[in-house]
């Protein structure tokens, strides 16, 4: 009995050992995943004349690597659809590594029936600025720049952008944007920034965490119902 005791003893102590050394590791990686909850919408623009929800939407993410992007487009697109909204992921509509050009995608645009067009894209935190604060009511800016014109200038200046020779945006802390435009009018919808980082070994949680912040200011704004 005595023997027995011991070596119950002994399993007991290695278990509490074992769960000792586990603490350090279990804080760690709760600290990670809160560390990953921390984007936050620090610019948003809505068109108050816009007054419904599109009914079909191609999600593009305007950036050169092509695992951000499918990770990217396929988290819009399993959230549009979670809310009743068709919506198609722009690398199987246009297949391969690059980016559509602007003609490609405005022919796809008036050919799929898309009625309304998501671009995200990502920018320098030193020399972007989202656009100038307190413009309206109810709205912390207006936007400025090439998005202001409609989707195709946008478009444009950011497929500009990623093909540059100095871009590395996907490789450091970074300002993500996501725009909404109207296919029919070309105008803008809705455009809301935060703060991310798309890189290192966490780039898909941090992907999908900054993603659930533009869903919820999408939803803020009635542009999407409540998801499932």
């Amino acid at each position: 009995m005595d023997k027995i005791s011991s070596i119950s003893g002994e399993r007991r102590r290695g278990t509490v050992k074992r769960s000792i050394f586990a603490l350090p590791a279990a804080i760690a990686i709760a600290a990670l995943f809160a560390s990953c909850s921390t984007s936050k919408v620090t610019f948003f623009f809505k068109d108050a004349s816009y007054q419904k929800q599109p009914r079909k939407v191609l999600v593009l993410a305007v950036v050169r690597k092509p695992v951000v992007r499918r990770v990217v487009e396929d988290e819009f697109v399993r959230r549009f659809r979670d809310r009743g909204i068709e919506a198609l992921r722009g690398y199987t509509v246009f297949p391969g590594d690059e980016l559509a050009t602007k003609e490609a995608l405005e022919r796809e645009l008036m050919a799929g029936g898309f009625d309304a067009l998501l671009l995200m894209r990502l920018m320098d935190p030193r020399s972007d600025l989202p656009g100038a604060p307190g413009a309206a009511t109810g709205q912390q800016g207006s936007p400025a720049g090439p998005g202001s014109g409609g989707w195709p200038a946008y478009y444009s200046a950011c497929y500009t952008a990623v093909y540059s020779p100095n871009y590395t945006l996907e490789d450091k802390y970074a300002l993500a944007e996501t725009s909404l435009y109207d296919v029919a009018t070309e105008k803008l919808i809705w455009t809301a920034v935060s703060e991310t980082w798309l890189g290192g070994q966490n780039a898909q949680i941090m992907i999908w965490d900054y993603i659930d912040v533009m869903m919820g200011s999408l939803q803020k704004y009635k542009l999407v119902p409540e998801g499932k």
